[in-house]
């Protein structure tokens, strides 16, 4: 526990002397929002809220998908991953405590701006439990794009990452649209399948990573 909150302390350190790429990811998002509510809703003052969801949630998807592109690069050319190997027996921390870095860069703010879009389209009941499933669901998707982009860190290439994340990605954008809109009982379903995401994609990037050290 305590290595991993070094290695976490460490990387939020190393994330704040960027704050350029957290800004332009957030500015992104507000653009890409404005822009579908504008062109898909131009003659109201209030999407639907089926529509704002959707909405939401793919320009959520495109936020981390493109924040997410040169996961674990910069570490693997400078020889960080090499070093952490080196040096940890169990990579599976360092791992585990980049996603989390790379989620909080890429998805909190995110996540206040569309609770604040919910509440300026008076989808506003229940604040709380929307929160929730916007953190799981978030943290879901950085999970699986973060592995993703694991598999192409030596050339970094964004299509690759896309064509791979999709297909895995589309069952909790499925669920997590029913869930947000009426069916809160899913969130159950939701956190077990962040779960499941985070195992299997932190022990997966971790062989990736070795694999690709050796």
């Amino acid at each position: 526990m305590q290595l991993f909150l070094i290695i976490f302390y460490n990387q939020i350190l190393i994330s704040l002397r960027k704050p350029s790429k957290i800004l332009a990811n957030l500015i992104f998002f507000v653009i890409f929002v404005s822009f579908f509510a504008i062109v898909l809703s131009p003659d109201k003052s209030q999407l639907e809220p089926n529509l704002l969801v959707t909405i939401i949630l793919f320009c959520l998807l495109f936020s981390i998908l493109v924040f997410s592109a040169d996961f674990l690069h910069q570490d693997y050319h400078d020889g960080t991953v090499e070093q952490i190997i080196n040096a940890c027996s169990n990579i599976e921390i360092f791992i585990f405590a980049k996603m989390l870095c790379n989620w909080l860069e890429s998805c909190l703010m995110i996540i206040l701006i569309a609770i604040l879009f919910f509440y300026l389209n008076d989808f506003s009941s229940n604040f709380y439990l929307k929160f929730l499933l916007l953190f799981f669901i978030s943290l879901n998707i950085n999970f699986i794009c973060t592995f993703c982009a694991s598999l192409v860190m030596m050339n970094n290439s964004s299509l690759i990452i896309s064509i791979i994340a999709l297909p895995l990605i589309l069952p909790t954008l499925l669920i997590g649209h029913l869930a947000i809109l009426e069916q809160e009982k899913l969130l159950l379903s939701i956190i077990a399948l962040t779960i499941f995401s985070a195992g299997v994609s932190v022990i997966a990037t971790a062989k990736i990573v070795k694999i690709a050290v050796d």
